[in-house]
Formats: structure tokens, C-alpha cells, sequence
């Protein structure tokens, strides 16, 4: 599960809780690191953004190590968003005294300036951990009273700093794949209106990835370690005990090959589709809904006719036909790269091939009884 969070960074300790929502920095020497410490702090004088990455002191010693310091909550997701082949390192901050409004299928109900964190890298060697890492951005979603903002912080190339940046960037950058080639992507930093492509519901910014069904394993899929709802209730993060875990909804990891083949495919859909395709998301008018407790097959796409595909279409009738992935509109979108035709529409650049085999290989094994 590493690839959804990129390598193996400490977990945030059995002692940190929600953080300081002020005060000024810390000048004195942190003996263990020895590096200028400092409170973690969730808005600037003015309570807005601060410029820099590095003033909100989320992390300990250098910053692009993010090594939380205490009341930065380490988490990561069963079943990933696919970004470009980038991996990702996730945290979450709450203000001091406040906790999460837990809920066992829905958005959680986040306290007024907690700050979701997500910082975007790509392993220079995936052969070899220690080759290092080209981090490129860090999104933030802070809640302002009563409603998610996005920031997004832009790295410079000594990886020292993150600089805020909400207009966007194209970066061109080149890495070693597992089998020892040369992999080059246009890499796009959305800009801060692009976020609402994947975060906007019903007109809303809201959280995508801290839900409880992706949230019920252990950290990293560790074995014999609490799952992370559990840990998370240890540190006192929610405004009331969790319901029996038997009751959680759950989603699969959808690289495990030794896992269902439905379960793998749907998960997938849910993490990279269903932000967009639900009833309040950006594709509700498609009718197209992709989420995890969708049972509904046309709306699923079974033998379902595009509501306005246009062009990215292709000449195909329906959205999933079963036992034929070459007819279906779904994998025709997943398989291009033109902005006309593929899906998801935004920012990516580059074929998730993993997921179209996966979803072929879902559609290929339902009874073709034909879509009339």
C-alpha cells in the first residue's frame, strides 16, 4: 500500500492531538532534530494563508522530510486516487480543543480551520528508495467559517520551500521506472478553480479522501497494527464513540490481485470517478453514478445511453456493454488522452493503463446478454 503514500514516514505519535491555532514561532532548538522548532499554526495574524509552506510548521527538521510534528495526524487511503503516477503523503489538523463529527457513510463534519494536507512527489528511482524525491506540490483544503478553501504550495527546485501559488504550473519532470526506463511527464498543478473539478459537491468544496470506509485499515496495511479509525478514536479525534467496526462500510485495495475482481474494479471507480459522478458532484446530470454503494447497474452504465458525450463517445452507444470493453464509452474515454474525450477530465495527462485493464477486464467478465 506504500504507493499510496510513497515510501514509509513516521506515524504522528499516541500523544498528539489537535493542534494550536496560534502564537508566534518558536526560536528554541528542538533537541531531538536540532533544527529551530515551533508551533503548528493554522492561519496567519489575519486568519488567512500563510505565503509559506513552512510557517504553518506542520513538520519537524527539514521540510521536505514531513516528519509531523505533534497534533499533525499521518493517514492514507485504501484505495487511491490516480494523479499522473505520482504518490502522495497525507495529514490532517485540527484546532486545539475541537473534534470530527463522525459519519458511518457521509462526509465527515470537519471544526472551523482544520487543514487536510496533501503533497504531491515522484520518487526519483523507484528502484531505489534512496535516490530520493521530486516533491512538486502541496494542496491544502482549509475550512473557513464553515466552508473548505483550497491552497495550493508549489516547491522549489533545492526542495527547501513551498511557496503558495493558486494560478497553476505546468512542470516537465523524468523518472526511473521499476524496469530502469526513462518515464517523462507533463506534469499540471491545477489551478485554485480547477479544484472544484474534483472537489466541488453541489457547489461546495468538500473532502475527498478522509472517509470512513477508505480509512479502515491500519496505516500502510501494516499487519496487526489498529486500523486507523481505531487509532484515531485513541487520540481523541471524534466527537463520539465509533459504532461497532463490523458496521463500517469498506472499500478494497484495488491493486490486490488476490482480491474479488467486482470489488477491485468498483473500488477503483469510486476513488477515481465518483467524486464527479454522484448526484452532487459535477457529472450528477449524467446520471452516471460511480460510488461505492451504487447497486443500480444502469446507473452504473450498464447498457446505459450518455446523456451528452458528444464526440467522446466515439461512435460507441452505451457506456458499459457487458462482455465487450471495446464497445463500452467508459474505457473509450479512459483510454485517451485527448481533453475532448478523456475522463477523468482534469488535470491528468497521462493513460492510468492499470485501471483500464482493470475496468476491461470487469466488463469482459459480465454475462454478455446484450443492451437493447
Amino acid at each position: 500500500m506504500l504507493l499510496a503514500c510513497g515510501g514509509d514516514p513516521p506515524v504522528v505519535s499516541d500523544d498528539a492531538g489537535p493542534a494550536d491555532t496560534g502564537g508566534d514561532v518558536d526560536a528554541s532548538l528542538d533537541a531531538d532534530v536540532g533544527e529551530p522548532a515551533c508551533e503548528v499554526r493554522l492561519a496567519d495574524e489575519d486568519g488567512g494563508p500563510f505565503d509559506l509552506l513552512s510557517e504553518y510548521c506542520f513538520f519537524r527538521g527539514e521540510l521536505a522530510d514531513h516528519d509531523p510534528m505533534p497534533g499533525v495526524v499521518l493517514y492514507d487511503v485504501t484505495a487511491p486516487l490516480y494523479s499522473d503516477r505520482s504518490e502522495k503523503k497525507r495529514f490532517f489538523v485540527l484546532p486545539e480543543g475541537e473534534t470530527i463529527g463522525f459519519d458511518l457513510t457521509d462526509h465527515w463534519s470537519w471544526p472551523d480551520d482544520s487543514i487536510i494536507v496533501k503533497t504531491f512527489y515522484y520518487p526519483i528511482d523507484r528502484r531505489d528508495p534512496s535516490a530520493g524525491e521530486q516533491i512538486l506540490e502541496t494542496r491544502l483544503l482549509i475550512k473557513r467559517e464553515g466552508n473548505w478553501q483550497a491552497q495550493s504550495y508549489i516547491w522549489d527546485e533545492e526542495q527547501q520551500e513551498a511557496h503558495r501559488n493558486n494560478l497553476g504550473r505546468r512542470v516537465d519532470l523524468s523518472f526511473i521506472d521499476d524496469d530502469g526506463s526513462e518515464v517523462e511527464i507533463d506534469y499540471r498543478i491545477p489551478n485554485q478553480n480547477q479544484c472544484r473539478t474534483c472537489h466541488g459537491q453541489d457547489g461546495d468544496l468538500v473532502p475527498l479522501g478522509p472517509r470512513t470506509f477508505q480509512l479502515t485499515e491500519s496505516y500502510a496495511q501494516r499487519p496487526g497494527e489498529p486500523t486507523q479509525l481505531e487509532h484515531f478514536e485513541e487520540l481523541g479525534l471524534f466527537d463520539s464513540p465509533l459504532p461497532d467496526p463490523e458496521t463500517f462500510p469498506t472499500i478494497t485495495h484495488y491493486y490486490d490481485e488476490s482480491a474479488d475482481l467486482e470489488d477491485r474494479a468498483r473500488s477503483y471507480l469510486d476513488a477515481n470517478c465518483a467524486h464527479c459522478h454522484n448526484p452532487k458532484g459535477r457529472a450528477a446530470s449524467s446520471n452516471l453514478h460511480l460510488g461505492i454503494d451504487i447497486t443500480d447497474e444502469r446507473k452504473l452504465g450498464v447498457c446505459k445511453f450518455p446523456v451528452a458525450a458528444g464526440s467522446g463517445a466515439g461512435g460507441l452507444t452505451y457506456d458499459i456493454v457487458p462482455g465487450h470493453p471495446e464497445e463500452s464509452i467508459m474505457i473509450y474515454r479512459m483510454d485517451s488522452t485527448d481533453a475532448a474525450i478523456k475522463m477523468p477530465e482534469l488535470p491528468l495527462t497521462t493513460i492510468d493503463h492499470f485501471g483500464v485493464d482493470l475496468i476491461s477486464d470487469w466488463i469482459l467478465q459480465m454475462e454478455p446478454t446484450g443492451c437493447n
